[in-house]
């Protein structure tokens, strides 16, 4: 998908028939949600109650595959275009962002752009992944003590011996992944991070 492809509909009827049918979609997705939920929890109850051990493992094994599917679910709805990756709200026209692989309304987009990637955005990275390691495991000692700046991890980077070039070449890649601030590098830059460069996390 072209990063910030719009979709935009301005005849007032087929607007009124994208609603309704978004309407639709999204009650058949609760459904389906709670149809699964109710199904895990009853089997969870049972299984407390279970003393024999083959039966209680086809059990967990049931749970498990339910489990699976109620994340596939959330997956796809988080990624569809049916709501806004925001609000969620089922109204409305719907920019497509690559970088967080979600669709927004265009109200969302226009009030939080300045806080999100540039379209067409890409991350950058001028430390090794090693140098990445480090940083991270520094900061995530010390973010606890975030005033709300980057002051901490321009310490640590350059503590780090990193150029100042580089960093802020990386600082800007984690402030487009919403660290905007020290603790907010951990909590969202983070894990984006860590997916781009292959780097497995407990």
């Amino acid at each position: 998908m072209k990063d910030g492809k719009r979709i935009i509909i301005r005849h007032p009827t087929l607007r009124v028939l994208r609603k309704n049918l978004r309407e639709i979609i999204h009650r058949a997705d609760i459904q389906e949600h709670r149809k699964l939920s109710n199904k895990k929890l009853e089997i969870k109850r049972s299984r407390r109650n279970q003393n024999d051990e083959n039966i209680k493992a086809q059990m967990t094994f049931k749970i498990k595959n339910l489990s699976e599917k109620l994340n596939k679910l959330r997956a796809s709805r988080n990624k569809s275009i049916l709501s806004c990756g925001l609000c969620s709200t089922l109204e409305g026209d719907r920019i497509y962002l690559k970088g967080f692989n979600k669709w927004y309304c265009l109200k969302c987009f226009e009030e939080n752009k300045k806080y999100w990637p540039p379209i067409n955005w890409k991350p950058q990275y001028p430390l090794s992944k090693e140098q990445v390691v480090e940083f991270f495991l520094r900061l995530d000692k010390l973010a606890g003590n975030c005033q709300t700046n980057l002051n901490i991890s321009k310490k640590i980077l350059s503590d780090m011996d990193i150029k100042k070039s580089d960093q802020k070449i990386f600082l800007e890649t984690l402030y487009h992944y919403g660290g905007h601030c020290d603790c907010e590098i951990m909590l969202n830059a983070h894990p984006n991070v860590m997916a781009d460069l292959g780097i497995e996390t407990e």
